[in-house]
């Protein structure tokens, strides 16, 4: 963290502090003792008293520049030598000890001592617990606050910055000051003391504030320099003055205290956030690429955070002969996964990944391919029956992230995914193609799927049932010999830029693009049913369906109707591949892109990322 500031002169703790001489000078060679050591002695400083005599505070007019020198004030009081004993018996007089705050610098030398933790001087008549004098509190008698120093109260310093705006020859006490600077009681009147916003002077004369609290102007900036209220930037560390305000803005960028830049992102690696550049604020994580790059970068989606990049929670896999790896199966690695842990589990090499993995209880784990593979890696599934299973099973409030996985050939007639009790399960681009069973099972369980391929599949492509709750975005998902590509049972279900299809080669199936039985939940948006056969496409009662295409009439707002499939429409349908070639031509403006949607289609290409018409389905032809 970087060190607080003091706030009351807006100075880092590591600032060098000025030089302090034990002898004051009033100018160039000309020593002046401190007054109680004599008053014999006095040289007058070169050019009018007003020039040379400041205010008892920092004058306005050099709030930019170094501050004014205090000792010269001394000058003034022993040119009214004849009224020197008078003023050192007002008030509350303070001790002789030279290293008291009140002999020297008032304010300013306890804010050198103590960096903004005993920023008021005071007299005896207060309690210090350094005995020099320097106390938390701006004293509330006048007499006994000592904030110029040089053994002059509050009031004293006071009546030295008025009489510095006469004529050089001092005024008589009865007559009133017309000097800029404001008498400390008229500070302290009903009529308070107002900014002027153009200047930053009080419109008294007086100082603008001593403090932050008194900077409530936002257009101007919260914090107190030089008796000036100022934004960050305008303090000599901007950066210690956001820190000392709390909080987590601890950056300060354009005048503005903010938590993070693209540059500067530490403050949101604390909480495992992700820095938002256009607000500069941390907010949580909605994309595993906004965690970083490199092999160990994922969020958790459902919490908003990073994995942790620690070494014991990134467990790198490799099934290659002579692999350098820590683990050589997957489901070695997982044993390492305790309760209440998360963990990112790595795939390297060029063997496929052929097991059976489970994933059960308070756990959380993004599996994803090394970066350093070339081609494809799979992870299939060989053994069947007793032996067998599904590829994975997630369940008992499990939680698992698929990135970038092929999930293929599993031999089981189980599904290749499996979701139950409690389970959450994202799925990204990649694809459960080719397997022996159902591609992905949902069973009282949270299943999103983003940009992947769900394709031939024996058993089918998805199921959600128990009060599961389905996302697909950007999805290709077809069907199998009369089973239906995507049923939904007693759940909720949101489809959005999804092409289903019914199964794919024989024309006399039953197989449909979505089914949904029981009491169900479904919203489905921009996407494109089609089935080769001659029955619905689309058997979902109660579903609310927009912008989207089918073959036959789907009742809602905005749905177009193609007419019968051709399989030309697809650029091999026969096999899967239901990327787009030339389709019916409603296709290409049924959909409607709204704020929000994906901003890319199943391949990552462009979606017009502007309200407006778009493709219906998740492929977006590069050649409409």
């Amino acid at each position: 963290m970087l060190p607080p500031v003091d706030q009351h002169e807006g100075r880092s703790p590591n600032h060098e502090r000025r030089a302090r001489p034990d002898r004051w000078h009033a100018g160039d060679g000309d020593e002046l003792k401190h007054p109680l050591e004599s008053t014999e002695r006095f040289t007058q400083s070169e050019g009018p008293l007003e020039e040379t005599v400041r205010a008892g505070r920092r004058s306005r007019s050099s709030a930019a520049a170094s501050p004014v020198a205090r000792p010269l004030r001394v000058q003034q009081l022993r040119w009214a030598s004849s009224t020197l004993a008078s003023v050192l018996t007002l008030g509350c007089t303070s001790t002789s000890n030279d290293d008291h705050c009140s002999w020297r610098e008032g304010d300013e030398t306890c804010d050198d001592r103590y960096h903004g933790a005993r920023p008021f001087c005071g007299g005896d008549c207060v309690d210090s617990r350094g005995q020099d004098g320097c106390v938390e509190s701006r004293p509330a008698d006048n007499a006994c606050y000592y904030p110029c120093g040089h053994d002059m109260n509050a009031a004293q310093c006071s009546g030295v910055a008025n009489e510095s705006t006469g004529d050089g020859m001092g005024s008589d006490e009865d007559e009133p000051s017309t000097g800029a600077a404001t008498d400390e009681s008229t500070a302290t009147s009903d009529e308070p003391a107002t900014s002027d916003a153009a200047s930053g002077e009080s419109t008294t004369g007086g100082p603008e504030c001593m403090e932050n609290s008194e900077c409530t102007d936002s257009a101007v900036g919260p914090f107190c320099f030089d008796e000036a209220c100022v934004p960050c930037s305008g303090t000599l560390d901007g950066n210690a003055s956001c820190t000392s305000l709390g909080g987590t803005r601890n950056l300060c960028i354009d005048n503005v205290c903010v938590e993070c830049t693209a540059e500067r992102p530490e403050a949101c690696l604390v909480a495992r956030h992700v820095c938002d550049i256009a607000s500069s604020t941390c907010v949580p994580c909605t994309a595993h690429e906004q965690c970083g790059t490199g092999d160990e970068a994922a969020c958790h989606i459902e919490a908003g955070t990073c994995f942790s990049t620690d070494p014991d929670s990134v467990l790198d896999v490799d099934t290659t002969e002579n692999a350098v790896t820590e683990f050589t199966s997957i489901e070695d690695a997982l044993l390492e996964v305790s309760e209440g842990e998360q963990a990112v589990v790595v795939l390297h090499g060029t063997t496929n990944f052929d097991e059976a993995c489970t994933l059960s209880g308070n756990r959380v784990v993004a599996f994803k391919l090394s970066d350093e593979v070339l081609g494809e890696l799979l992870w299939v599934q060989t053994q069947s029956n007793e032996n067998g299973g599904p590829t994975l099973s997630v369940s008992d409030g499990a939680t698992a992230y698929l990135i970038g996985l092929h999930l293929r050939g599993n031999l089981d007639n189980s599904a290749a995914v499996v979701a139950a009790n409690g389970a959450t399960v994202h799925i990204e681009d990649g694809d459960i193609s080719d397997n022996t069973g159902l591609a992905l099972s949902a069973d009282n369980a949270r299943v999103v799927v983003d940009r992947t391929f769900i394709t031939n599949n024996d058993g089918g492509g998805i199921t959600a049932t128990g009060g599961s709750t389905l996302t697909l975005r950007n999805v290709f998902v077809n069907g199998a010999v009369d089973i239906d590509a995507i049923t939904i049972t007693d759940s909720t279900a949101i489809l959005l830029y999804v092409t289903a299809a019914g199964q794919l080669t024989n024309f006399d199936n039953q197989s449909r693009a979505l089914f949904c039985q029981g009491t169900t939940n479904v919203t489905v948006r921009n996407s494109l049913f089609v089935a080769a056969n001659g029955n619905p496409e689309f058997d979902c009662l109660g579903a609310t369906v927009t912008t989207s295409a089918a073959e036959g009439v789907i009742a809602g707002t905005g749905n177009v109707e193609l007419g019968p499939l051709a399989e030309t429409w697809f650029q091999e349908f026969n096999t899967g591949n239901l990327h787009l070639d030339e389709p019916a031509p409603g296709v290409f403006t049924a959909a409607q892109w709204q704020d929000g949607d994906p901003l890319t289609d199943i391949d990552g290409d462009t979606r017009p990322n502007t309200p407006g018409p778009d493709v219906a389905g998740a492929d977006v032809p590069l050649s409409p």
